[in-house]
């Protein structure tokens, strides 16, 4: 997902994130541009970066956390969303496995291909 300024979002141009949202399309499975809003949660140049995404009324949670090794940086996703109720509850381990893990690592390369990019 490419994140974008919504208008009448915050932008306090230090480290605050209160207020600050995005808002991105991208891909999710059965939904090629999948909209989402979020709100920027924690905000700690440059080691850490999370937000709050609110999709059909719960909160899913990622945290970027960047730590130098050598001449590189490592970057660590933590996502953190509900576990579905019912059926797709109990199935839900295959999905994440099947789905989710795959999709956040390709995420996860292209983030980082992008970012070695801009970087040359």
């Amino acid at each position: 997902m490419v994140p974008q300024a919504v208008p009448g979002g915050v932008d306090h141009g230090g480290t605050d994130p209160g207020g600050t949202k995005l808002h991105s399309v991208g891909w999710v499975p059965g939904q090629p541009e999948h909209e989402s809003d979020a709100e920027v949660t924690d905000l700690d140049p440059p080691r850490k970066f999370a937000f709050n995404a609110v999709e059909q009324g719960q909160i899913f949670r990622s945290e970027f956390i960047l730590t130098p090794e050598g001449s590189a940086t490592r970057v660590d996703r933590i996502f953190s969303m509900p576990k579905p109720p019912g059926f797709v509850g109990v199935v839900f381990p295959l999905i994440r496995a099947m789905i989710i893990k795959p999709g956040v690592r390709r995420g996860m390369n292209m983030l980082k291909a992008n970012l070695e990019s801009n970087a040359a």
